[in-house]
Order: structure tokens, then sequence, then C-alpha cells
């Protein structure tokens, strides 16, 4: 692998990781945010007041962001594997269902140790 290309794939999976926490983290400071003015003006310090509405809408953002997230991963992880095919052998793709099909059995060979 040419540095080059490790940087891209480095520098891809950062920007996917930040994204998909940042999804998560959001609606928690938010809330966090929310519940401790909330605390400030009638003096409750109450631990539980705070934590309780931050997890609850971190669950919630879990559910609901759930199936993006992993489409998200999903497409980062198989354009990555196409690029890699692609740039291996100039075969013109036919189908998504058969580059994915080669996607696959490539990642399989390679991972078992079979050479092609």
């Amino acid at each position: 692998m040419e540095p080059e290309v490790f940087v891209d794939i480095l520098s891809d999976s950062l920007f996917i990781v930040i994204k998909l926490v940042t999804a998560i983290v959001l609606p928690g400071l938010m809330i966090g945010l929310v519940v401790a003015v909330f605390q400030a003006a009638t003096s409750i310090n109450e631990q539980t007041l705070s934590f309780l509405p931050r997890l609850i809408v971190t669950i919630v953002a879990l559910i609901f962001g759930g199936h993006w997230m992993t489409q998200v991963l999903m497409d980062f992880s198989t354009s990555w594997c196409f690029r890699s095919l692609k740039s291996q052998d100039n075969v013109p793709w036919s189908t998504p269902s058969n580059s994915l099909f080669r996607c696959s059995v490539t990642i399989c060979c390679r991972s078992s140790g079979s050479a092609q």
C-alpha cells in the first residue's frame, strides 16, 4: 500500500468517526446545558437530574440515527474496497452486485492467505 492511499483512508475514516460521534454527543450536550441552566436557576443540586436526561437523549439519538450511522459505515467500507479493486486490475465494473461479490471474495482470499 502506498503512503498516499494510507493517508487517504486514515483521513476519511477520522472524518467519519468525527461525524458519527458528533451525531451522538451533540444532543446529549445540548440537554446537559439546558439541565445545567435549570439547576443553576433553581439551585437544585441533584446528580441524577443531570445524568438521566442525557442518557435518555443519547439512547434516543442512537435509536433514531442507528440506521444512518450503519449506512455511512457501510458506504465507507464498500467504497474503499471498490477503489482498491479498481486500482489492482483495470477491469470495468458491470454491476454493483458483481462488484460486491468480487470485493468480498478478494477480501476473504487475502485474509485466508491464499494468493491470487
